[in-house]
């Protein structure tokens, strides 16, 4: 993994968005934000150009900036669960997004990276905003799985990203060897009430939205060791959306049930867990 150290940085991308099965989502132009993360079963970018330029030789990487986080997946009683849109599956993750400083948001098809964890193997575990109010529910996996990447990974550069593979590293190698070495440890993920600094930031960055919909916000939780130790961050924005008794997720009119969130609720509500980036980790 690249060493250089990482620091807070503030992204301010808030997306709300109308789900659907297979990891599909609909842009919901309500979350005053860049659009919505748009996510496939098919996790590997075979699209990406070829970086070589034919009449120089010199190689072109990709160069991230950046590190943000993402979250998704059902709850019910504080565990986790499969959920379904009209009878078929919805994914759930944890995905890691490396963006460069040309990045506009979900709906720029280049300048990011993104992989995905594996969360099946994950045990509950607890964790506290940074007002110290417990999670609602929290999550831990070691040495988790991959499931995929996507963007621009094949072009990272192995000599700065993948330095045991060797000078002849590329491609699928490189990728995967980011995936392993940000796997290597611990890392989780929860959900919290908002504590009040960073419910302050969210509404001053989200005046509007947060004056219609300020009941509908909640935390989501970091976990992880990319400053160089373990931590509990918290980082984003999240939502949850209705299910019913069956996992199915609820849909109202042409879109999905967002839930008002109750803070001095000592429990998870039962839905579907969103998170939208607010802050994120930037490469010094």
């Amino acid at each position: 993994m690249k060493s250089t150290p990482l620091s807070l940085i503030f992204t301010g991308l808030l997306a709300t968005v109308a789900i659907t099965a297979c990891g599909d989502k609909d842009d919901d132009d309500t979350g005053g934000g860049d659009g919505t993360t748009d996510t496939t079963d098919d996790t590997t970018d075979d699209t990406t150009d070829d970086t070589t330029d034919d009449t120089t030789g010199i190689t072109t990487y990709f160069e991230p900036t950046s590190l943000l986080f993402d979250v998704r997946h059902g709850l019910r009683e504080g565990a986790m669960v499969d959920v379904t849109s009209g009878g078929a599956p919805i994914d759930a993750y944890v995905a890691m997004w490396l963006t460069n400083d040309d990045w506009e948001g979900f709906d720029d098809t280049r300048n990011y990276c993104v992989m995905f964890w594996d969360i099946s193997s994950a045990e509950l575990s607890s964790c506290a905003n940074d007002d110290g109010v417990d999670c609602w529910a929290a999550f831990t996996v070691t040495e988790p799985l991959a499931l995929g990447w996507g963007g621009e990974c094949d072009n990272l550069d192995p000599g700065d990203w993948a330095p045991k593979l060797g000078d002849d590293a590329s491609g699928d190698d490189v990728a995967a060897s980011v995936l392993a070495d940000f796997g290597a440890g611990d890392m989780g993920w929860g959900f919290a009430p908002m504590s009040s600094s960073f419910g302050g930031e969210v509404e001053t960055a989200y005046a509007d939205y947060w004056a219609d919909h300020g009941t509908k916000f909640m935390s989501t939780m970091i976990y992880t060791n990319v400053t160089g130790e373990y931590k509990w961050w918290e980082l984003n924005t999240a939502f949850a959306y209705g299910i019913d008794d069956d996992n199915e997720l609820l849909v109202e009119g042409k879109g999905n049930v967002l839930l008002d969130v109750d803070s001095s609720s000592p429990v998870a509500m039962d839905g579907f867990y969103t998170s939208s980036f607010f802050y994120g980790f930037v490469f010094n």
